[in-house]
């Protein structure tokens, strides 16, 4: 009997010790499923997110180009009503008369400028505007430049209202990209002090890095 008794619980404990193992398998597989499901749950809220922001960045987008349109229409309207009147700001280029008394031109708003205050044109030089489509001004068209325009000649001479002959707005430094040093951490660094988060680095230049919005 009591061997008998020791084989039946010897088979208990094995029997309680299968179920155990059981049970845990169970509990370890359960877990790999609801961190899969977690893993699976973020990935799709991070596309959501990117979607969102990718949306996001569009219609601005469109709508920055909406202003740029309207802008440009703006600048045209404008532009056809300076020329309508004759406005000197208006003109596409200018002629004037050399000492020798000869008509020269037509030259860019923005070289009449440059050479005005560079010194190289007198103040009482006579000059004449072109506009689009319209005749080529003739000696009888000429006027004194400090006639022609207002005081002070050094602002107003040769202001041109054409989009294109607007000066180019001047480079921010933090536009400028940082000087790449060759360590990829101090490049990174750099680049985020300068406000430029799309460049990654290649994945052989340093450790691996995970970016949720690429």
């Amino acid at each position: 009997m009591m061997q008998g008794g020791s084989l039946w619980r010897t088979l208990q404990r094995s029997k309680a010790e299968r179920e155990n193992t059981v049970s845990v398998d169970a509990q370890l597989e359960a877990s790999r499923r609801r961190n899969a499901e977690e893993t699976a749950r973020a990935r799709e809220r991070l596309n959501a997110e990117r979607k969102e922001r990718e949306e996001a960045a569009a219609v601005a987008a469109a709508k920055q180009a909406g202003l740029a349109a309207h802008a440009v229409a703006v600048e045209g309207v404008a532009l056809e009503r300076l020329t309508a009147v004759r406005d000197p700001r208006a003109a596409v280029g200018w002629y004037y008369v050399d000492a020798a008394g000869k008509k020269q031109g037509p030259f860019a708003p923005q070289q009449m400028r440059d050479w005005f205050t560079a010194g190289y044109l007198p103040r009482d030089l006579r000059v004449a505007p072109a506009f689009a489509n319209d005749r080529v001004p003739q000696h009888t068209d000429m006027e004194r430049l400090d006639k022609l325009f207002d005081e002070p000649l050094t602002v107003n001479a040769f202001r041109s209202a054409h989009p294109s002959d607007q000066p180019a707005p001047k480079k921010r430094k933090r536009d400028e990209p940082p000087k790449e040093t060759g360590n990829w951490l101090v490049d990174s660094i750099n680049r985020q002090k300068a406000g430029i988060h799309r460049l990654r680095h290649d994945r052989h230049d340093g450790p691996g890095m995970v970016f949720d919005d690429a």
